[in-house]
């Protein structure tokens, strides 16, 4: 079980992916969050650990994933040298942060994320993989088979409309078999745009509520607390894993 967060930035895909593994967790399964986002360094604080080695650091930084990237190749990575375990059973793996001016474009930290994924084959546990741009990290591109399901995280401003469509059209062209949306911090406009994206065909698998606990975690830097948006997350948690794919 694969599955891609995607949405705007600010739409809550870092805070959903945390909910979403905790329910997970709470099921008895063990996820696994992959931080792909080579900007915000919130999600460490927000499980309340240190960060992991960086996938970019171990293998090799930009020349050593230069050269899988040449030979075709992936490299297996132990997730006991870049992993981080939360408190509540949640093991975090980060691809890369970009720290230096100058520095260049992330396309490094992408392939290093997707080398990582390549070498997970096998693994059954959840993985949830947390995007920074969504659109940057489709655009990069890569093989199908890598995920099993996109969920497009909607906020309640007209631009989540159109980025969903356009995300949608992506995926397809990327070969992600399933897509899905769940609308964030309903309540504040919500509503209307989970009407508006079933007009065009979307079926919301479920809204969550705004949650005054989450808000407050993120002004003050963690650990993630939550109230309503963790109950509604159950209900996103059975709609997901009734997806063929999915609940295997």
């Amino acid at each position: 079980m694969r599955v891609l967060m995607l949405g705007r930035g600010g739409a809550g895909k870092t805070t959903l992916s945390i909910l979403l593994a905790r329910e997970l967790a709470r099921r008895g399964l063990n996820p696994l969050i992959l931080d792909v986002d080579e900007c915000s360094r919130g999600i460490a604080r927000m499980l309340g650990v240190n960060e992991p080695a960086w996938l970019i650091e171990v293998l090799g930084g930009p020349e050593g994933v230069e050269e899988l990237r040449r030979r075709g190749a992936f490299k297996p990575v132990s997730l006991g040298c870049c992993s981080t375990m939360s408190g509540d059973g949640l093991r975090l793996v980060q691809a890369g942060k970009l720290m230096v001016g100058g520095e260049g474009c992330a396309c490094y930290i992408h392939l290093a994320a997707l080398s990582f994924l390549k070498g997970l084959e096998g693994l059954r546990d959840p993985v949830i993989v947390d995007t920074g741009s969504s659109a940057e990290f489709l655009g990069r591109g890569f093989e199908g088979g890598l995920f099993d399901l996109a969920l497009f995280v909607a906020d309640a401003v007209h631009d989540s409309v159109e980025y969903a469509l356009r995300l949608e059209r992506m995926c397809c062209e990327l070969g992600v078999p399933s897509f899905a949306v769940v609308v964030n911090k309903a309540g504040t406009g919500g509503f209307e745009v989970e009407e508006r994206l079933g007009g065009l065909g979307f079926k919301v698998e479920a809204s969550i509520r705004y949650d005054p606990l989450i808000y407050l975690s993120w002004l003050r830097g963690g650990p993630l607390r939550a109230g309503v948006a963790l109950r509604d997350c159950r209900g996103l948690v059975d709609s997901l894993l009734a997806w063929p794919r999915l609940g295997g």
